[in-house]
């Protein structure tokens, strides 16, 4: 099931609630600092706390990654018998686990902060010389080695050189690369006019929330153009630069660090110069009913949706390929 988030963000004059869902949590953030200063010392006690972490909590996904880092670099392909042999395909059938956990389970954030994108292609090249051992010694089980790894490596026929192998992807390395001709930097000029990923589908969010509004003995909120533009506008930015938050951010590359360029209001305010706004944000799921019960169901997305003060709304619905969660959602209030 893809995974899904939503953010809410009420501005007045005086009142800001952010909440940033790429943040470590505080366990997470304090894994995060024992395991990377206990790698900078003593890779072997790292290797040990680590693999002891994710016996004890498998879904210590911060241990992996350390786990993964130091047993990649005490690989040894001089071995004398099978019985080594064997070891070695077990140890890399274990790490091709380890990669696809933190894939399926981390950001690029924390990927990028930890090294772990230079792993991965360490990792591939130990696949591809394991894969020429397996191929050799064990046969029986080259099959079973090629499925496991093939959301790694591509192989198009193993041999014992290795030389029919090629790299599909490095996992991970590439599955963040947005196919789009630009990105937008700075801040908008308030003329952006992105095309929504689907009318359809925020013309159907508008009906859900306004038939609900009824029943609640709300007035219906009307389109706005402009906050749709600003909307719309912010749904691109967050999936093409790879955030989720309020704010507008940049980044000079795939694992530079964000850099802030502006808040909600900044930004808002190149679309229509109005105070008073709030916005709603969600990833991670295509159609309107989804993301109007995610917000439903989140005391401070409900309130901006059913607040009396608020009279029209802007709907951005945009999809980017192979970003972090594909499908993004922002509405902006007035």
């Amino acid at each position: 099931m893809k995974k899904s988030i939503l953010l809410f963000l009420l501005i007045s004059p005086i009142l800001l609630f952010p909440l940033n869902s790429f943040d470590f949590n505080n366990r997470d953030q304090k894994t995060y600092n024992r395991l990377n200063k206990l790698y900078k010392s003593d890779q072997e006690k790292c290797l040990k706390m680590s693999n002891k972490m994710i016996e004890i909590n498998g879904k210590n996904y911060i241990a992996y990654i350390f786990s993964l880092k130091c047993e990649l670099f005490k690989y040894s392909d001089n071995f004398s018998n099978k019985k080594e042999a064997r070891a070695l395909v077990k140890k890399v059938r274990r790490l091709v686990q380890y990669a696809k956990i933190i894939e399926k389970n981390l950001d690029d954030e924390i990927k990028c902060r930890s090294g772990y994108f230079v792993d991965a292609k360490y990792l591939v090249t130990l696949i591809r010389n394991t894969g020429s051992v397996v191929v050799r010694l064990f046969p029986d089980s080259k099959d079973s080695y090629i499925k496991h790894c093939r959301p790694i490596c591509d192989f198009s026929s193993l041999s014992e050189s290795g030389s029919s192998y090629t790299v599909k992807k490095i996992y991970g390395s590439t599955r963040y690369t947005v196919d789009t001709t630009f990105y937008l930097n700075g801040l908008p000029t308030g003329s952006e006019n992105l095309e929504s990923s689907s009318l359809n589908e925020e013309i159907s969010f508008l009906k859900i929330l306004n038939i609900a509004r009824k029943e609640k003995g709300l007035d219906p909120l009307e389109i706005c153009q402009d906050l749709s533009r600003a909307a719309r506008y912010h749904s691109y930015d967050m999936g093409t630069q790879n955030y989720f938050q309020h704010s507008s951010f940049d980044r000079q590359g795939k694992c530079s660090n964000l850099e802030i360029v502006g808040s909600f209001a900044d930004r808002c305010k190149r679309f229509l110069n109005v105070s008073g706004l709030a916005e709603n944000i969600a990833a991670g799921n295509y159609d309107a009913q989804s993301t109007y019960e995610q917000w439903y169901n989140s005391e401070g997305h409900y309130k901006n949706m059913f607040s009396e003060k608020y009279t029209h709304i802007g709907i951005g619905f945009i999809k980017i390929p192979n970003s972090s969660y594909t499908y993004y959602w922002t509405t902006d209030f007035r």
